[in-house]
């Protein structure tokens, strides 16, 4: 289940994606001991803490990331400049 601020793109293997529950399913048989891997990609199109929870039977794991807020600054050394004066920006992103 990809958390909201997540958008699904693709995944490996024979799936199906609901986009009202935000779930992707894959149907497996697995034998005792056997074990297979899946992929989702997703993009991230928030700011914060985004989480997204696999469900196999009655069991769950989580994975959380934190996409940081970018912000940005701007400032100038010469607020009141002549004609033909040069300016410097300064611009930071954090």
């Amino acid at each position: 289940v990809l958390g909201e601020g997540l958008k699904f793109v693709k995944a490996t293997g024979e799936y199906t994606f609901d986009e009202d529950s935000r779930t992707v399913t894959w149907i497996v048989d697995l034998a005792k001991g056997e074990s297979q891997t899946f992929y989702v990609t997703a993009v991230a199109e928030a700011y914060g803490v985004l989480s997204n929870n696999v469900f196999v039977g009655d069991k769950i794991a989580s994975a959380v990331v934190t996409v940081p807020e970018i912000i940005p600054a701007k400032s100038v050394d010469v607020e009141n400049p002549n004609f033909g004066d040069t300016v410097t920006y300064t611009v930071v992103v954090t």
